[in-house]
């Protein structure tokens, strides 16, 4: 992507407007496209850096890296597991997004080895590492004792949680080969928390049903979606907020879990992934040479790690503290 042609005609926001011509209809420019449009469909590098720029959008206080280290330095071990539970949330789809999870959907309809590839927990790993303990992601409502709470599946769960194995793998298994990893949303306690997973589920179900059948998905887009090009506003984008709760799993000793929060004040899709993205751009600008990678498919932390570790930390506006057991 750093290389290729395509990025000097259009910047990366640009790039994504054409999308629905690229994916949806005719090529805007068929005579040249592979110079002038970088596909974030087929290049395996361009993917596994978006999606690891969104899972750092969404867990903008570099969680799982810190539960690690922080595990590592008050008991010596990994954690066995973490958990991402979504506690807040204030923030809006854009057209864009939706344009290509319904683009994903269709491809997984269409395409036996695309939908074996998205529902395989490891579908992301190099081909000799696609397995481990983890299974298939949330589905339906689950009681958790760890966080005291119903949950309910999170929609970016299926992307997140593949890029946190991919990296583990691509470091030489650094969270160990044994690790787990999983998303979800909390919805409290008691028959409310119930209920609100079930309808949650329910929702989620429902709409992925929908986009699954060519009529149903036409008139969803036409309908109820925000199309491409719309999205929130600057107003919305600031006034969006989040709370996140990690959980660090002692291998041994749940005594010795460790928890950390997450919070921020904008839009966690927008007002941070911007933000994330800038801060990439600068660190393979400015960084690149100290580097220790070669040719490859990366993801950020296995690529730019701490380097972007410390540009994140300065420049992305939200806070990451480690808290005590409840």
């Amino acid at each position: 992507v750093v290389n290729g042609p395509g990025r000097t005609y259009y910047s990366a926001a640009e790039m994504s407007q054409q999308a629905p011509f690229v994916d949806a209809s005719v090529s805007i420019d068929p005579t040249n496209r592979t110079n002038t449009f970088i596909s974030y469909y087929t290049w395996g590098a361009a993917i596994g850096l978006a999606l690891d720029l969104e899972l750092r959008a969404r867990f903008p206080g570099l969680t799982l890296d810190d539960l690690m280290r922080a595990m590592w330095e008050r008991h010596g071990v990994p954690c066995r597991e973490v958990k991402t539970r979504v506690r807040k949330m204030k923030g809006a789809f854009s057209g864009g997004t939706v344009a290509s999870i319904l683009n994903a959907v269709e491809e997984a309809r269409q395409d036996p080895e695309a939908r074996r590839t998205m529902g395989n927990p490891y579908g992301l790993n190099p081909a000799e590492a696609q397995a481990g303990p983890d299974g298939p992601d949330q589905r339906g409502p689950a009681w958790d004792d760890d966080v005291d709470s119903w949950t309910a599946p999170f929609v970016m769960a299926a992307i997140n949680t593949r890029v946190v194995r991919r990296s583990n793998v691509l470091m030489d298994y650094a969270y160990g080969e044994d690790f787990r990893y999983s998303e979800a949303m909390m919805t409290g306690g008691g028959p409310g928390g119930w209920t609100r997973a079930t309808m949650m589920t329910a929702g989620l179900g429902t709409f992925f049903a929908a986009a699954s059948v060519g009529p149903a998905r036409n008139l969803l887009n036409r309908m109820v979606l925000p199309q491409p090009g719309e999205g929130p506003s600057r107003e919305q984008r600031e006034a969006g907020s989040f709370e996140l709760l990690e959980v660090g799993k002692h291998p041994q000793d749940r005594v010795l879990d460790i928890r950390a929060r997450v919070t921020g004040d904008r839009d966690p899709g927008y007002g941070a992934t911007s933000r994330m993205i800038g801060e990439s751009a600068v660190c393979l600008a400015k960084d690149g040479d100290r580097m220790q990678v070669e040719g490859g498919f990366w993801t950020p932390a296995s690529c730019m790690g701490d380097f972007l570790l410390k540009r994140l930390r300065r420049s992305a506006g939200m806070r990451f503290e480690m808290i005590e057991q409840d």
